[in-house]
């Protein structure tokens, strides 16, 4: 006999450009963008992270949808370059200030 399990939602697409992301919900694997996620439970929190080879990652956090809704999560990869003087004596002003 089937036992029906409860609780499911609806689907989310995780995207990204460029496509072949690895994509990690709360720090496990669950595979490659472009991809449908269908077993979530709906108004569950997850933390997602899309990781591609030579660009910074990306991590961001959902609320899982409704059964019947659908949800689009396309995120775009900045190359991990150097980034300009002016622009790393900001950012490394700004850590400082959140982290110390």
């Amino acid at each position: 006999r089937a036992h029906r399990v409860q609780g499911f939602g609806g689907t989310v697409h995780l995207n990204s450009q460029p496509s072949g992301a690895t994509v990690l919900r709360d720090g496990v694997i669950v595979g490659t963008t472009p991809m449908m996620w269908t077993k979530g439970t709906a108004g569950q929190n997850y933390n997602l992270e899309y990781r591609l080879p030579g660009s910074v990652p990306l991590s961001f956090a959902m609320i899982y949808p409704p059964a019947g809704e659908i949800l689009q999560y396309t995120r775009s990869f900045q190359p991990d370059e150097p980034l300009p003087p002016d622009t790393a004596s900001m950012q490394e002003k700004i850590s400082q200030r959140e982290f110390h």
